[in-house]
């Protein structure tokens, strides 16, 4: 779990980095993100930081880990990714997950084997648009100008892990903006690696 301290230092971290983008339409979108549970959610119902304000903690695992990315895509092909993107794309590729986690309770037996309540998250989706395109259309819908890169960074940025049917569209997006692999890796880092061992590190404390 995360601190007062702490969940307000992400938070505050989160917002500074995007207003130093000076991009049109940023204020809007983090006056926005401010009516909503965004900066409390957690990352996910189970699998990683599932607990208050885990979904901006991993948007800035994101964006610490595509930095990494972007550094070593600029060695490899003499060709500089521009920081506003790496902070656009990465802070903002989850705005999705805004809204969609409630608290609910369930039923398990304690280790003396008797029924006992415990807190979870539950996902309740209300804008069914998918994954991608709906941080797309949210951060547009507030006025937000995307490059045509960071559009489609967001749109894919879970690579593989998109629906089978969309595995062609995939590789003609990557085709023509191979970065999609950045954040993909960086996104993947950080949920699989960083905040994995996380977890491990709270199951043996």
């Amino acid at each position: 779990m995360l601190t007062p301290e702490q969940l307000q230092e992400n938070k505050q971290r989160f917002i500074d980095l995007l207003m130093e983008t000076k991009r049109p339409g940023m204020e809007k979108v983090i006056e926005w993100l401010m009516s909503t549970d965004f900066f409390e959610a957690p990352a996910s119902t189970r699998f990683h930081l599932n607990y208050e304000g885990g979904l901006l903690r991993h948007s800035l695992n994101v964006y610490k880990t595509m930095l990494l990315m972007a550094f070593a895509h600029s060695k490899l092909t003499n060709t500089e990714m521009p920081t506003d993107s790496v902070v656009i794309a990465s802070l903002l590729h989850d705005v999705c997950k805004a809204n969609t986690y409630k608290k609910g309770q369930r039923w398990r037996k304690d280790a003396n084997n008797r029924w006992e309540q415990y807190d979870v998250y539950e996902f309740a989706e209300d804008e069914p648009l998918g994954h991608g395109e709906k941080s797309v259309y949210l951060l547009q819908r507030c006025g937000l100008q995307l490059t045509e890169s960071e559009i489609y960074m967001i749109r894919w940025h879970m690579g593989g892990f998109e629906a089978q049917g969309n595995q062609m569209t995939l590789s003609a997006a990557m085709a023509k903006h191979p970065e999609i692999a950045l954040i993909h890796s960086a996104d993947l880092i950080a949920s699989s690696i960083l905040e994995n061992e996380e977890t491990e590190e709270k199951k043996n404390d």
